[in-house]
């Protein structure tokens, strides 16, 4: 029996070697694994939800921050046909960041104003559809029959901004949807992998060990990653090792 997982995610997943050295973890327990790298680009994505909707993307983002606007609502597009379209045994969905990253772009340079801003939209709808639909995605996982599993968004390190903008934007922003998240997966059964915390130095910041350009991580930091998902996954992957069936199919 061979232990199918998705990896379903933005460019953290798209662009890292997470998935790839997760299936080699596995594969040492003596379990036959393949884990799928269905990730997508942010940068990519953009481009193309302007061709499909017109105008621009980035500019009309505040005047109408409807649903479809939403890089998660990309995500959640092609999430649906993947997850239909494949036997898979587990899914590990990652995403989010794009969609925080957009909903403050108009405060750059503004520093205090974009916190500010932040934490006023901590119980208001626009902030809580970006959860909204994680969640819609994780529940759908369920359904489905298969086991979900969320990994939380890291925190920003130094070196693609000003240590203000990134410490009251970025990481207040990561926090508040990491700590909605949490919550859901306890109450709905779901695995949470908690890489923020394992990849945060002592001062919160991304750690300068894990730090690749301060948004992305470098291969240390993706080995860090695939470890932690492990960790959390071990207890689940008893009936595999129960098989007898052991091999590796790296698909990325």
């Amino acid at each position: 029996m061979t232990l199918h997982i998705a990896a379903v995610g933005d460019s953290h997943t798209a662009s890292g070697i997470w998935p790839v050295v997760l299936e080699g973890l596995i594969c040492r327990q003596g379990i036959s694994a393949e884990v799928w790298d269905y990730g997508i680009n942010g940068g990519i994505v953009a481009p193309a939800v302007e061709a499909v909707l017109g105008g621009s993307y980035m500019d009309d983002f505040f005047q109408e921050p409807v649903g479809s606007k939403w890089i998660s609502s990309e995500l959640e597009r092609c999430f649906y046909g993947y997850i239909d379209a494949c036997d898979v045994s587990m899914i590990v969905l990652q995403g989010g960041a794009n969609d925080l990253g957009y909903l403050t772009r108009n405060y750059t340079g503004q520093v205090e104003r974009a916190a500010a801003y932040m934490r006023e939209l901590e119980g208001k709808p626009l902030f809580h559809e970006i959860p909204e639909k994680l969640e819609m995605m994780l529940s759908a996982i369920n359904e489905r029959g298969y086991s979900a599993v969320y990994m939380n968004m890291p925190p920003l390190g130094r070196g693609r901004w000003s240590d203000e903008c990134a410490r009251a934007v970025g990481n207040l922003a990561r926090g508040l949807l990491n700590e909605r998240l949490k919550g859901f997966c306890a109450r709905e059964r779901i695995l949470y992998v908690d890489v923020a915390s394992a990849l945060a130095g002592s001062d919160g910041w991304l750690s300068d060990e894990y730090n690749g350009d301060g948004l992305h991580l470098n291969q240390r930091g993706q080995v860090k990653v695939a470890q932690v998902v492990f960790e959390v996954l071990k207890p689940s992957l008893a009936p595999f090792l129960a098989a007898g069936e052991t091999g590796c199919h790296s698909i990325g």
